[in-house]
């Protein structure tokens, strides 16, 4: 359940694959490394697909893209992301931005 980190471990989770592993079991684990990959895929094709010169010419595409590249990375080392709070907020909002924008 929520915080099962804290009985497991004694303390906060180290980062969000292993509070989603502890708190919502093998499917929410499977569920946080399908939106990494596809993530990380989106932005690897942006690259590869030279969409990075569309991405630098849009202000709103371009901050998007910096929100959800530092919480991706920041999730790797902390858990706040995966609790529901502004962080989750952020990304969700930074993830539809970046995604629509690509997409046209």
């Amino acid at each position: 359940g929520p915080q099962a980190d804290r009985y497991i471990v004694g303390q906060s989770a180290s980062n969000l694959l292993f509070y989603a592993f502890s708190s919502g079991g093998l499917i929410s684990f499977l569920i946080f490394i399908y939106i990494y990959t596809y993530i990380a895929k989106r932005l690897i094709l942006a690259i590869l697909r030279k969409k990075f010169e569309l991405i630098k010419k849009d202000p709103v595409l371009f901050s998007s893209t910096l929100c959800l590249i530092y919480i991706f990375i920041r999730s790797m080392f902390e858990s706040s992301f995966g609790v529901f709070g502004i962080d989750l907020i952020i990304f969700l909002t930074s993830f539809v931005i970046f995604d629509k924008h690509l997409e046209s």
